[in-house]
C-alpha cells in the first residue's frame, strides 16, 4: 500500500528574493528549494540531518541534472513534488518535479545523494538503509543517467571568488546551491538577461571551505565549466550548461 510519505509535496509563493532583473525565478533559488523539500523529505522518513548527525553521517549532494521547461515568475505559486526512486550500493537517486498552480510541470531534476561518514570522511554504503524508503523506479522525473561530465580542456578563466562565511552550510562546507550560483555569477549580465537556462548537470566533486580561492573556467569548444581551488588546481566540481535565447 501506498504511504503519504512516499512523496512529499508543497506548496510555495516565489519570493522577491527568489528572482532576477527580469522576474523569473533564479535557477539556484530552484535548486534551493529542491534541497529544503529534500531534507524535509529525508526527515519525514527518519533519516534527516538530525538524526544522521546522531550517528555521525550526513547526506551529500553528489550528481544533479535538471530541465527546466519554463521558469515560475514572482508572486506566482508552485508545486514541488519529491520522492527516492531507486538506491543502490553507494547512491540514493531522488527525483523533483515543479509544476506551476495549472498543474502544468516546469522543472524536472534528479539527483544522487551519498551518505558520508563525518569523522572518518568516508562513504557509507546507502543500501543498508533501503528498507526504510519507498522506491519508484518507474516513476522517472529525468532520464538522465548522471554520468561522470568530462574535464575541461584547455580552460579558459571567467571569474574568481572567494568562499564567504555566509555560503557554508551546518557541515561546514560551501552549499551545493553556492556552486550554481558561482557558475552562473561568471556569466555577464548581458547574456543572463537575453538567455534562459534550459538544461544544467552537476557533479560534486570535492568540498569548498571558508576563504577558499576558487575560480571558474569554461572548455573552448564544448559547454562545460568547471569550479578549482586555485591554491592546489584541485577539481570542485564540473557542470555542463545548456541555454536558449529568451
Amino acid at each position: 500500500m501506498k504511504n503519504k510519505l512516499d512523496v512529499l509535496s508543497h506548496t510555495y509563493e516565489v519570493r522577491t528574493y527568489q528572482v532576477d532583473p527580469q522576474g523569473y525565478m533564479h535557477p539556484a533559488a530552484i535548486c534551493s528549494m529542491f534541497q529544503e523539500i529534500a531534507g524535509e523529505h529525508a526527515r519525514l522518513l527518519g533519516w534527516g540531518y538530525h538524526s544522521l548527525k546522531e550517528q555521525n553521517m550526513a547526506w551529500m549532494l553528489s550528481r544533479l541534472s535538471m530541465q527546466l521547461h519554463a521558469r515560475p515568475i514572482w508572486q506566482s505559486m508552485i508545486r514541488i513534488d519529491t520522492w527516492v526512486r531507486k538506491t543502490d550500493r553507494l547512491f540514493s537517486y531522488r527525483d523533483f518535479e515543479l509544476y506551476n498552480h495549472r498543474g502544468e510541470l516546469m522543472v524536472s531534476a534528479t539527483t544522487a545523494w551519498l551518505l558520508l561518514n563525518m569523522e572518518s570522511r568516508r562513504l557509507q554504503r546507502v543500501d543498508v538503509i533501503r528498507e526504510h524508503f519507498a522506491h519508484f523506479p518507474q516513476k522517472i522525473a529525468l532520464c538522465e543517467t548522471l554520468d561522470k561530465l568530462p574535464a575541461v580542456q584547455k580552460g579558459l578563466p571567467m571569474k574568481r571568488y572567494q568562499v564567504r562565511y555566509s555560503e557554508l552550510d551546518m557541515v561546514g562546507h560551501a552549499n551545493n546551491v553556492s556552486y550554481l550560483q558561482w557558475l552562473l555569477d561568471a556569466f555577464s549580465p548581458q547574456h543572463l538577461a537575453a538567455h534562459s537556462l534550459q538544461s544544467l548537470q552537476i557533479n560534486y566533486l570535492n568540498e569548498a571551505k571558508w576563504e577558499d580561492e576558487i575560480r571558474v573556467s569554461r572548455d573552448q569548444h564544448e559547454p562545460i565549466y568547471e569550479i578549482s581551488r586555485t591554491t592546489d588546481e584541485q577539481v570542485l566540481c564540473r557542470a555542463r550548461l545548456e541555454w536558449e535565447a529568451s
